[in-house]
């Protein structure tokens, strides 16, 4: 996204909920998405703007992790060249790729709740039902 095409969008969206400058661009247009589902839902309030970019990033973060698997599977194999007994031994080893990992780190889903505050998460989860 241009310069010229960030400032053409609206700073505030509808519902209040004003879209965070260190947002990536990726994240910002998902932000905006998310905040004009809630807006049709007449759930969207300033106070949720937090917990949207946070889920705008973990969005993110997740279609850049899964693009990279689909690229190169998810699977990684490195060699290792030791002596045993004057011979030359190649051992390979074969790993899931750190995005395997990155995609259902459960410590993520707790960074989230933590940063957000139980009674926030619960009344945003509340008002999303």
């Amino acid at each position: 996204m241009t310069a010229a095409e960030r400032g053409s969008l609206p700073a505030t969206l509808a519902g209040g909920m004003i879209v965070p400058l260190h947002l990536s661009d990726l994240a910002q247009l998902l932000f905006r998405d998310i905040a004009g589902m809630l807006e049709q839902l007449g759930r969207a309030e300033p106070y949720f703007a937090q917990h949207v970019a946070l889920l705008a990033q973990r969005l993110e973060q997740i279609q850049r992790w899964q693009s990279v698997l689909e690229m190169v599977g998810d699977t990684c194999e490195s060699k290792t060249v030791r002596k045993v007994d004057g011979q030359q031994v190649i051992t390979t080893m074969i790993r899931a790729r750190p995005e395997v990992a990155m995609l259902s780190d459960p410590a993520a889903v707790r960074a989230f709740h933590h940063r957000a505050g139980a009674e926030r998460w619960r009344r945003f989860s509340l008002s999303l039902r």
